[in-house]
């Protein structure tokens, strides 16, 4: 049974440097290896222990740092879907579709078309 306790300030210490480089980076291509150096730790360690503390893997926790930056470009810039996923760090459209599927329930068009506004024409000349 997962823990439902509070990070330890060790654990933290140890961890931030991970989330500050997933933050500043995140649409970048990041693999594991990036931040094993962050850490220090072993690659089957660093997996287990980050699994462990943030709850959940660390290739999931960059897909949902990623996923929030798209959804935040849907909402303020008129970028085509393609430019949103690249700008977010997703390789291709394909991928950026399918793992915003995955955790939204829905493409990003049809996030865009449920959290924005139709705007009337204007009727005045």
């Amino acid at each position: 049974m997962v823990s439902s306790a509070p990070m330890s300030p060790p654990d933290w210490l140890r961890l931030k440097p991970v989330l500050d480089y997933v933050e500043a980076h995140y649409f970048e291509p990041i693999r594991i290896q990036n931040v094993l150096t962050l850490v220090h730790l072993e690659y089957h360690y660093f997996i287990k222990y980050f699994q462990k503390h943030i709850r959940m893997s660390f290739v999931d926790y960059l897909h949902v740092r990623r996923i929030k930056a798209s959804e935040r470009l849907m909402l303020t810039k008129s970028l085509s879907i393609a430019d949103i996923g690249v700008q977010s760090g997703f390789p291709n459209v394909t991928q950026f579709i399918r793992i915003f599927k995955r955790y939204n329930g829905c493409t990003p068009s049809e996030f865009r078309k449920k959290r924005l506004p139709v705007h009337e024409p204007d009727l005045v000349d």
